[in-house]
């Protein structure tokens, strides 16, 4: 009987192993984007160098950001600040627990519109934090702080590589 047991415990341990290897799912870089519309006008980020996730612990807690820019280096940065997790997070909670901020910036005018600010909101969605990535959306109306501007910004969608 023990001799039976053992084959069988050792085919549940390697089915196991192979389980916890799936979830460390690594993707192409080819398969890492950041889209967005600006007015109504498309935006994709640049893939040289690919879009990127950075997390930071700080003061106790953690700071991540997503970058995405295209090849003139314009872009996006999208901040959350907090332990992160799945969901949604706006702007302008300044009660929540993942304090949001969107930003995007064009390079050769030195101009910039944020998500925070009076006129601005937005919203983030974390739709999947995994291990190697995270994916998600957002769209966001943002002012620009030297002329009063704004912008609107829709259908933001992002799959970044933690970097």
């Amino acid at each position: 009987m023990k001799i039976r047991v053992l084959p069988l415990l050792g085919l549940l341990c390697i089915l196991s192993v192979l389980a916890c290897n799936k979830s460390q799912e690594t993707l192409p870089d080819s398969s890492f984007f950041f889209n967005c519309k600006i007015d109504g006008s498309d935006f994709t980020a640049h893939t040289d160098p690919l879009v990127s996730f950075g997390a930071h612990l700080m003061n106790k807690g953690e700071f991540f950001n997503i970058i995405g820019k295209d090849k003139d280096g314009n872009g996006f940065t999208i901040w959350l600040e907090g332990p992160l997790e799945e969901g949604t997070f706006m702007t302008q909670n300044l009660n929540a627990s993942i304090q949001t901020s969107i930003y995007y910036e064009v390079i050769a005018s030195y101009q910039n519109w944020n998500s925070t600010g009076n006129g601005g909101s937005g919203a983030v969605t974390i739709e999947k934090n995994h291990s190697n990535y995270l994916e998600g959306t957002f769209s966001f109306t943002g002012i620009n702080a030297t002329d009063g501007s704004l912008k609107v910004f829709t259908s933001g969608s992002f799959r970044a590589k933690k970097l």
